[in-house]
């Protein structure tokens, strides 16, 4: 009878997983991908901890060699991504196997803290193989697919490997592993090869960690650091204990669990800490409904008189399930665009090391309200603008984006920060041809790439050209000056440090210095220590604004200062303030580039636009700081948006959207006099002018004219 049971049950899923894309969106079809992920590295996790019993909080290291090992096949070595799934699953099986047998000498919490440092180590060993792994920003992939394509590969990878696990655990192998787990002493009175079975156990539980990563990585189209971080091993760990042992509905589950609770969780509150405490909190409850996992549920259910009751209300219930998925993820023909309102959407840091940026967000936000409230939205359509969290990792970036456009139908992505997060979803977005707007970035791609994403578009001067300024401004003014320079190890550090090399033309030796920093480090501590050791005089400080206030204060303990240049990305007003207190005022004297005016800036007391901005903020974003020059950025933004907007078609299209920004000419209030937004097909530098500033204390003062900032 278990027999039968178990068939039907099996029958019933196959039937659900073969039909489900005929009746849930496509970013439905996304999220079941993502939890056959887990499927698959839960169920190797079962192998290992379930049945061997042995304690892993690692599991997410064998899924970054696995995900990695795809990436690098696929971008250095041209094999197409779906053949590198099996090669990532040995590659990460072997490794499992080497882990395995040092380990042998370790069992129970000193394993499981073993695995856990293997976890914790993995991003600087990734970081470390720059060469192959792409260190901090990663590999992107070149090829994307359907959402149906994702599903089913996933699955049908998925059923492949649940059989080949099923299979496996007929054999002695499952009967070693059950003594082991019960009584090694036992289980060596009996004859059962200690080392054999145990380091087995991990190569087959790291063969499917390792597969699992190659879908992930294919999945979400790149491979980084943020893509396999420590909570991942914690995340598996938690769905292998909402499972329970040894049932195929427990691990669906178990990984359904760390799916849909890591995104339902930030929809409470996206204030910090309450996502984690939801996750926490659901987890202690279902340990408490559930003390067995979902697997003791299914066991209780087959036991009791009514069974067939249970079994029933299982089909039931998993059926509704998919139903109420595809009802929800119904689509439309016009994505975004309504009689009434225009949806669109983007990502920006509102938690993690970024968090600065946060207004890049609100700041629109308000703008975008303030035009609706007082204007009605454009040709009778109100804009709907959704702002959501990517915590600066392009991980997630590309996860909300799927979601902002395959779920929410967004008509356009707008004002999405960051270079590596941009370019992690650029691909995607023109493939299904979803304007990618203004992107929170210099980085020269987005202009200068346009023949191949004709989609997407930015907005700011080059951070080549920025950096071109000041190296110009060096030659001109401090042609003796030794330079050392802090920057980010991506794009964004690296065009700036060309730029500045560039501009110093037959100077650029006078660079005596240059050292980068992990986006994701915790400080730049002693990377200024390093480039106080070179006897520098001028300090090029081409970082974020977190490690642009950590430099500034480690340079002042050192009793260092050096004339600063600051990237135009750290130069707020209230992020130079909070540096100026805490460095005794070393920010005296800084350098730096401005588009925008500064709420801060004597010269725009009276402005009327400076006076509409602080009305617009005060109303729509209470509390918010004013003098953060980043919520006028962000209202540039939105008032060149609804320029474009005007001019895209009523209704609007989303090509009549691209014709209207690449023929834009606007003389936009929020930015500098003598500046003007202007586009047109082969010019995607809708900002192509810079006028340098000078920190006078406590507010910028702007230095002569707007200077070209064409890289």
């Amino acid at each position: 009878m278990r027999y039968a049971w178990r068939l039907v049950v099996l029958a019933v899923l196959v039937a659900i997983a073969i039909l489900l894309p005929r009746f849930v969106s496509d970013f439905r079809l996304v999220q079941f991908s993502y939890v056959g992920i887990y499927f698959i590295a839960i169920y190797g996790l079962n192998l290992l901890t379930g049945y061997s019993g042995q304690v892993s909080l690692g599991h997410g290291a064998f899924m970054a060699i696995g995900g990695y090992t795809s990436a690098i096949l696929v971008v250095h070595h041209g094999w197409t991504d779906w053949k590198t799934i099996p090669v990532a699953g040995l590659v990460a099986g072997v490794a499992g196997l080497a882990f395995g047998i040092p380990a042998l000498r370790l069992s129970g919490l000193y394993l499981a803290l073993a695995t856990f440092a293997l976890a914790v180590s993995m991003p600087a060993l990734i970081k470390k193989w720059e060469s192959q792994t792409g260190g901090s920003s990663g590999l992107l992939l070149p090829t994307f697919h359907s959402n149906v394509w994702y599903y089913r590969t996933t699955w049908i990878t998925a059923g492949i490997l649940f059989v080949l696990g099923w299979l496996l655990l007929q054999t002695k192998f499952s009967r070693a592993w059950r003594a082991i787990r019960d009584s090694e002493i036992a289980a060596a009175s009996m004859g059962v090869n200690l080392a054999l079975y145990k380091t087995a156990a991990f190569g087959a539980s790291a063969l499917f960690a390792g597969v699992a990563g190659a879908l992930l990585v294919i999945l979400s189209f790149s491979a980084n650091p943020g893509s396999f971080p420590v909570q991942l091993s914690i995340y598996l760990v938690v769905g292998l204990a909402v499972a329970g042992l040894g049932s195929l509905v427990g691990l669906l589950v178990g990984a359904a669990f760390v799916e849909y609770v890591q995104v339902w969780a930030p929809e409470i509150s996206k204030s910090p800490g309450v996502p984690t405490f939801a996750f926490g909190a659901a987890l202690v409850l279902v340990m408490y409904l559930l003390p067995g996992g979902a697997a003791g549920l299914v066991g209780r259910l087959h036991n009791s008189v009514a069974h067939w009751r249970g079994m029933r209300f299982l089909a039931v219930l998993l059926l509704a399930f998919a139903l109420v998925a595809g009802a929800s993820g119904a689509t439309r023909t016009d994505p975004g665009v309504s009689s009434g309102s225009i949806k669109i959407g983007g990502t920006v840091p509102l938690s993690g090391v970024a968090a600065a940026y946060a207004s890049v967000g609100r700041g629109a936000d308000a703008y975008f309200k303030y035009w609706n409230d007082t204007r009605g939205g454009v040709n009778g359509r109100k804009i709907d603008y959704d702002f959501v969290d990517d915590a600066y990792d392009p991980a997630q970036t590309v996860e909300q984006t799927r979601k902002l456009v395959q779920q929410d139908q967004v008509f356009a992505i707008v004002n999405s920060l960051g270079t590596e997060q941009n370019l992690a979803v650029r691909g995607f977005l023109n493939q299904l041809k979803v304007p990618q707007l203004f992107v929170a970035t210099g980085a020269t791609e987005f202009g200068a790439d346009y023949k191949h994403y004709p989609w997407s578009i930015g907005f700011l001067p080059s951070y080549t050209a920025e950096g071109i300024i000041y190296g110009k401004y060096v030659r001109a003014n401090k042609p003796t000056a030794k330079i050392a320079v802090l920057y980010q190890a991506d794009s964004f550090g690296g065009e700036l440090l060309g730029g500045l090399k560039k501009g110093l033309g037959p100077l650029a030796g006078r660079v005596v210095k240059s050292v980068s920093y992990d986006p994701t480090a915790s400080d730049v501590y002693s990377q200024i220590s390093t480039l106080k050791a070179s006897k520098a005089n001028t300090l090029m400080i081409f970082a974020t604004p977190k490690y642009a206030i950590q430099a500034y204060i480690q340079a002042n303990k050192l009793g260092w200062r050096p004339t600063v240049f600051v990237s135009q990305v750290s130069s707020a007003s209230n992020i130079m303030k909070i540096s100026a207190s805490s460095s005794n005022n070393l920010t005296t004297g800084s350098i730096s580039i401005a588009d925008f005016k500064d709420p801060t800036n004597p010269q725009f007391a009276k402005d009327k636009t400076m006076k509409l901005y602080r009305q617009i903020l005060a109303k729509y974003q209470p509390g918010a700081d004013a003098s953060d020059v980043y919520h006028v950025y962000a209202m540039a933004v939105a008032y060149t948006f609804i320029d474009a907007l005007r001019h895209a078609g009523n209704p609007p299209t989303r090509a009549g959207m691209m014709r209207a920004v690449t023929h834009l000419n606007v003389k936009n209030p929020f930015v500098l006099p003598g500046i003007t937004v202007t586009t047109t097909p082969t010019d995607r530098f809708p900002i192509k002018q810079a006028q340098l500033e000078v920190w006078k204390g406590s507010s910028w003062k702007l230095i002569g004219k707007p200077l070209s900032a064409r890289g």
